[in-house]
């Protein structure tokens, strides 16, 4: 074999090898950029779902405080006794177009000894009426008293229940003038099950599919987790799943 072929040769293997090496660097940045690319659009979702979810506390709020701050609401509750069923307040005031355009599925009114007014539970979703919410009364009583007790007009709350299992959001307002001034004469609930129907709403809001699900008490998020900060002071913990082949979804943590 001439030298010159030899050359030719060398050169040959040392360019395919320089290729070589070339595009298997080229190939993990590049796999390297686009696994941080979804990513970030991961975690930008997860944010615009999270702060979409958020917001439902404060519409719920908003929705309860009407209602809690009114000097209607005011009055019934400081009867000697629990109204009937049928009595305008209620057939007037909480019909069920309340719960479909709000979803919500439970309001409850509560003298300040716990004594129950009135209870009402609504499916929204399929426009029918659900069963009395005992077990929700019964977790916030035995298990929860402190979220429908009102030391003072000031007093609201709001945050995630677990009843049987499901997870629920709950606003707990004290029943006020419509002045918002006291004394605080019993508590006011609006609740509102995390189901599907849920979920679904959120996910067609958001365009982002989103689904709910309750871990162990002593689960605890990964230390690369990220925060959020909702209602101006209270942080959220999420973070990403992932690994050389898939990016999965952003699962939020709720510690409260």
């Amino acid at each position: 074999m001439s030298l010159r072929r030899k050359i030719m040769i060398y050169v040959a293997i040392t360019t395919l090898c320089s290729l070589s090496l070339l595009y298997m660097i080229s190939e993990r940045m590049l796999l390297r950029g686009y696994e941080q690319m979804e990513a970030n659009t991961l975690r930008e979702n997860m944010r615009q779902s999270l702060l979409s979810f958020y917001d439902e506390y404060t519409n719920l709020g908003a929705i309860a405080i009407n209602y809690a701050g009114w000097n209607d609401t005011y009055e019934l509750i400081n009867r000697p006794e629990a109204p009937a069923a049928d009595d305008p307040y209620f057939t007037n005031n909480y019909t069920d177009s309340l719960f479909t355009s709000s979803r919500m599925n439970v309001t409850l009114l509560l003298n300040t000894r716990k004594q129950i007014y009135f209870g009402k539970a609504y499916d929204y979703a399929h426009n029918r009426p659900l069963p009395y919410p005992g077990p929700l009364i019964r977790t916030l009583i035995e298990e929860h008293p402190a979220f429908i007790e009102q030391p003072d007009a000031s007093s609201r709350k709001q945050g995630l229940l677990l009843v049987q299992n499901q997870p629920w959001i709950a606003a707990s307002y004290p029943i006020l003038t419509s002045n918002n001034e006291g004394p605080v004469r019993g508590t006011l609930v609006f609740a509102r099950m995390l189901d599907s129907n849920y979920s679904d709403y959120i996910s067609r809001k958001t365009d982002i599919p989103l689904s709910f699900t309750v871990v162990d008490p002593a689960f605890t998020p990964p230390r690369d987790a990220a925060t959020l900060t909702v209602h101006g002071d209270r942080s959220v913990t999420f973070w990403t799943e992932q690994d050389k082949k898939t990016v999965s979804e952003l699962r939020p943590a709720d510690r409260r």
